[in-house]
């Protein structure tokens, strides 16, 4: 099965799921980071992920002003 593009299915489907209580969290890559590998990818997730569950994550990418 492919994750993209989303077709109305799933769309329809997460909504759903959004208004019965869950959280939707598709795997979608950051570059604003500059991520030079794939581990870099999965890593920025994986932050992004324990910042949603209220976890320390003290490596993760920044914004600076």
């Amino acid at each position: 099965m492919r994750e993209t593009p989303l077709h109305k299915v799933h769309i329809r489907n997460m909504y759903k799921a959004a208004d019965a209580g869950a959280t939707v969290f598709p795997l979608m890559p950051t570059f604003y980071n500059r991520p030079t590998s794939l581990d870099d990818l999965a890593r920025e997730f994986a932050y992004r992920l324990l910042a949603h569950l209220g976890l320390p994550q003290p490596d993760a990418y920044r914004w600076k002003s």
